[in-house]
């Protein structure tokens, strides 16, 4: 178009026109801040479930294809060179892992490299007790699949109209360090954690019933709070120690696990979508700071889902605030 014919045409067109020519030829200093697309490769490692697909689609809709994302589904029979052979392939920039068995075959991997070798950065999510997982990684960060007990408890505080002074927590001897960190917060809420720790070897279901009854008849608790611990929460220690306790308990009872509500009152459990999402952040966090993980090694999940279980809940026993209920996010009746 003729310079004379450009000047008449419609504001519109001319418009148009130059964003077109900014866009082919950016400014100087301009096209270095425009973000490049699709030149970074990261690779996930998770199992198939349905928990762990909500979690990569909160990772993919955010960083809504600014980095390519590569995929390896972890299962039973994986194996280290499983897990070789899709780095050497990718050669992602970093490494998102979910669930222990995939932090436990990248640490199993990482040992095994001659010790110049650089390893990818790794953002662990989705694993029981992050700050222990993380232990030994180099340059990786985690978010805690545990929402933090002081928030936990303050919805169940809110929920139930009674007093919650006193919470009783079973956990075994692996764990006495995290019960301890938890104990140390609460307290800043006026909440005392009366715990009994159960070793880890030779546990039968009978010390979990005994540790319950003895918490719930001697030390007059107000709630009782579930850990996420494997070794407690193995199906035989389930159905034989704590089910026939907890199906009786006439107090509140706090879990952290969704397979847990059939025999809690209210649970607290991480959003898994927003999980994704917020690993997709500490992506681009470590992209701009040259794959560098900066800030907290660990830290809390920033979505939970707050489920109540009224099909538990005795009226004549404990008594909800109706208000709080409409503020939870699922009620089974």
């Amino acid at each position: 178009m003729s310079r004379s014919r450009l000047a008449h045409a419609p504001v519109s067109m001319r418009c148009a026109l130059a964003l077109s020519f900014l866009v082919m030829f950016p400014p100087m200093g301009m096209a270095s801040r425009l973000p490049s697309r699709q030149t970074e490769t990261i690779l996930v490692f998770r199992p198939s479930s349905r928990a762990f697909e909500l979690a990569h689609d909160g990772l993919v809709a955010t960083l809504d294809g600014s980095i390519v994302i590569e995929k390896f589904l972890v299962d039973q029979d994986t194996t280290v060179a499983d897990m070789a052979g899709a780095i050497a392939r990718v050669h992602p920039r970093m490494i998102v892992l979910m669930n222990n068995e995939s932090v436990n075959l990248f640490r199993r991997w990482q040992s095994q490299l001659p010790g110049d070798s650089s390893v990818p950065p790794s953002i662990i999510l989705m694993t029981l007790y992050a700050g222990e997982a993380i232990r030994g990684l180099e340059n990786s960060a985690g978010i805690t699949y545990e929402v933090p007990g002081i928030s936990s408890l303050h919805y169940l505080r809110s929920l139930v109209n009674g007093p919650l002074q006193r919470v009783g927590v079973l956990y075994s001897s692996p764990l006495a360090d995290y019960f301890d960190h938890q104990k140390r917060f609460c307290e800043k809420e006026k909440i005392e954690l009366i715990g009994v720790q159960l070793p880890s070897d030779k546990l039968v279901p009978r010390d979990i019933r005994k540790a319950l009854r003895w918490l719930l008849r001697d030390r007059e608790i107000d709630a009782l709070w579930v850990f996420n611990d494997s070794l407690l929460l193995s199906e035989k220690n389930l159905t034989r120690g704590w089910q026939p306790i907890l199906l009786k308990c006439n107090k509140p009872i706090l879990v952290g696990v969704e397979n847990l509500i059939e025999v809690g009152h209210l649970g607290v459990f991480p959003d898994h979508y927003r999980m994704g999402e917020q690993a997709a952040f500490m992506v681009l966090d470590a992209w701009e700071d040259g794959w560098q993980l900066t800030g907290e090694p660990v830290r809390a999940p920033i979505g939970v889902v707050k489920t109540v279980n009224l099909s538990r809940v005795k009226p004549a026993e404990i008594r909800l605030n109706a208000e709080v209920l409409d503020e939870m996010d699922r009620i089974i009746q």
